[in-house]
């Protein structure tokens, strides 16, 4: 609630005020200590003027409580001030002082009225000396307020100083030469207030000068500060979108964890994704209905079934199957050996959705990196190994080697104590896969075979049918000596034989570590198998010119739409595959490592192999795996 006068208030009252100049005090009066009443009458006209120390000053129609026993203060007043004319009524420089003459000449009067801070009213006489104040104290150490003191009318602000209150603007800079800061004005003010003491301001001789900067300024200022808008509206658009996009990376880095995890998950439970898809596609081949699916895996669940307590969810109808995978080569939380290093590679248990309509290592590649390496065994059964390379730099040829040692064996070849190949692949080259250890059509991948192994000493020998007698390759014969020591210390010397074109037909004597000497006498070669093998030949020749000779007669028989059709069937072929139709179809001979391998795969895996349209029909083929 506003209780006292300000400047501009002053300014007004004082104005109004001018109408009782010429009136005579009639009387004194006092309502409080601080408040007092002046009946001023001239003829007819009568006025109440009504000043309260440093609140107010105004005429006033209400009758007023009076003290019935007038005070000391106004006691002097009526002394001094009854009858005296009013000569002037001034407001001092532009402070919130007003001055009240009575009199004239040497015969005048002042009461001085204050209205700022705590108040005060002062009867000086004509040279402004003090004969009476109402709260006397000192300002300073030289300026004193008390009786037969002069009254310091400088105290008064006689010439207005102009002030333009400034804000500080900041620029976004582009530029290196534009300024980053600048200073716009807000308003204008004879004085500092103390609202305004904290900020930055712009002085002048006047007010005048100050009132006509800040409007010459305006409209420059304003169309300054529309262009710092723009600026600042263009840059925040250009911040929100770098957020935006920092917060896109994050994310995309967050669910490329995620998916690389995954990814590490399906091929570390490779054997338990391919059972689940294989049993949900078994399941889905008899045409049962999905509610039944649902029923049985909960019911073989609640059994305890390995592959059916890791489904969590069917989602047949976008073909999807989803598996709760665990890392099976994490440290349980327990052991005491766990050390950072493991607790960082651990990969957290997730759920894994899993399309039926790919094998394990096409679900893992849906999460992995092109420059990620996929190691495979050129054998059905085989695991697939997957060499992680975030780097995307080359990697080490041991490691490769190590990765393919693992793939052979994990697989059948091991069991079988055959000896096969290892390749390996980028990720980025495989475009379709087949189930695992299955055959893949041409062209899907491009293999790089490894090579060697520092781990598997490899003896690889090949037969080839042809028609062309080919000579034996011989291999040198090494001896192998044990010296013995003193003690447990022996040494292993290995010589190469000189006489390597020895007749084949010598025996040879071999010590195994004892003194009994075992004698190896020289193969005996039947002549008569070497006879049995050439009549199958030249039988095989005549059964190939037998067929080519009747597909002739056919063709002249009018059957070429027969052969079109077969053609067209089969154009997919490629050469390798047609040689190994043919090998099962006619089965003339079989190696000791064929035998092998049909022993160690089993049936459903070998019809696995072929396509779905082809029927097999190789009768003697179970008679060769016994």
């Amino acid at each position: 609630m506003k209780t006292r006068f300000n400047t501009y208030d002053i300014v007004c009252v004082v104005t109004e005020l001018q109408k009782l100049i010429g009136l005579r005090v009639n009387n004194i009066y006092d309502i409080d200590n601080r408040t007092y009443l002046v009946r001023l009458q001239e003829n007819e006209q009568k006025y109440v003027l009504l000043l309260e120390s440093g609140n107010r000053i105004h005429t006033t129609n209400f009758e007023w409580p009076k003290n019935i026993a007038p005070s000391g203060f106004s006691m002097k007043m009526r002394k001094h001030l009854k009858n005296k004319r009013l000569i002037s009524l001034r407001q001092l420089g532009t402070d919130r002082i007003i001055d009240l003459q009575f009199g004239s000449g040497e015969a005048a009067y002042h009461v001085i009225l204050e209205l700022y801070d705590r108040g005060n009213i002062v009867l000086t006489d004509h040279e402004f000396t003090i004969l009476n104040i109402l709260r006397p104290h000192t300002e300073g150490e030289k300026i004193k307020f008390a009786v037969r003191e002069k009254y310091p009318q400088d105290r008064a602000r006689e010439k207005e100083v102009g002030y333009i209150i400034q804000k500080k603007e900041e620029r976004p800079v582009t530029d290196a030469n534009t300024e980053k800061e600048f200073y716009s004005n807000q308003e204008f003010h004879p004085m500092i207030f103390q609202q305004h003491s904290s900020m930055p301001y712009k002085e002048f001789e006047t007010l005048n000068e100050a009132v006509d900067e800040f409007f010459s300024s305006l409209e420059s200022q304003k169309l300054e500060l529309r262009a710092v808008q723009q600026e600042r509206d263009a840059m925040k658009k250009l911040e929100n979108v770098r957020k935006d996009h920092d917060q896109r990376l994050v994310a995309l880095k967050k669910t490329q964890n995620v998916d690389k995890q995954k990814a590490e998950l399906i091929t570390r439970n490779q054997e338990l994704v391919d059972k689940s898809i294989l049993a949900i596609q078994t399941i889905l081949a008899n045409q049962v209905s999905w509610e039944d699916i649902n029923d049985l895996v909960k019911d073989a669940a609640s059994k305890g079934d390995p592959v059916a307590k890791n489904i969590k969810q069917l989602k047949l109808e976008i073909n999807h199957i989803s598996l709760y995978l665990t890392d099976p080569y994490a440290e349980s939380p327990d052991s005491e050996e766990s050390n950072n290093e493991n607790d960082n590679d651990r990969i957290p248990p997730m759920v894994v959705d899993i399309d039926l309509a790919l094998s394990a290592f096409a679900n893992a590649r849906k999460y992995m990196k092109p420059t990620d390496i996929y190691v495979h065994a050129d054998i059905h059964g085989a695991s697939s190994v997957v060499i992680k390379n975030p780097s995307g730099q080359l990697v080490p040829p041991k490691t490769v080697n190590e990765a393919g040692t693992m793939a052979i064996c994990y697989s059948v070849a091991w069991e079988a104590k055959v000896v096969t190949n290892a390749y390996w692949v980028w990720g980025e080259q495989v475009s379709k896969t087949a189930p695992t250890g299955e055959y893949l059509t041409t062209g899907t991948k491009k293999e790089s075979e490894i090579q060697d192994s520092s781990n598997i000493k490899e003896y690889k020998e090949d037969t080839h049918e042809s028609d062309s007698d080919e000579e034996d390759i011989k291999f040198p014969d090494t001896h192998i000596k044990i010296q013995h020591f003193t003690g447990t210390k022996i040494n292993i010397l290995t010589e190469p034989s000189d006489n390597i074109e020895q007749s084949e037909n010598e025996e040879h004597v071999i010590y195994l570590g004892d003194d009994k000497p075992v004698i190896l006498k020289p193969i005996q070669t039947n002549s008569r198998s070497i006879g049995n093998i050439e009549s199958k030949n030249k039988q095989q020749k005549n059964f190939h010119k037998e067929i080519k000779e009747d597909m002739k007669q056919q063709s002249k028989r009018g059957q070429k739409s027969k052969l079109k059709k077969i053609k067209e069937k089969y154009k997919d072929q490629d050469e390798e595959e047609r040689k190994l139709r043919m090998e099962i179809l006619q089965i003339v001979t079989i190696t000791q490592r064929e035998k092998d391998l049909l022993k160690a795969v089993k049936d459903d895996q070998l019809a696995r192999n072929l396509p779905g349209k082809v029927k097999l029909s190789a009768p003697k083929l179970q008679t060769l795996r016994k």
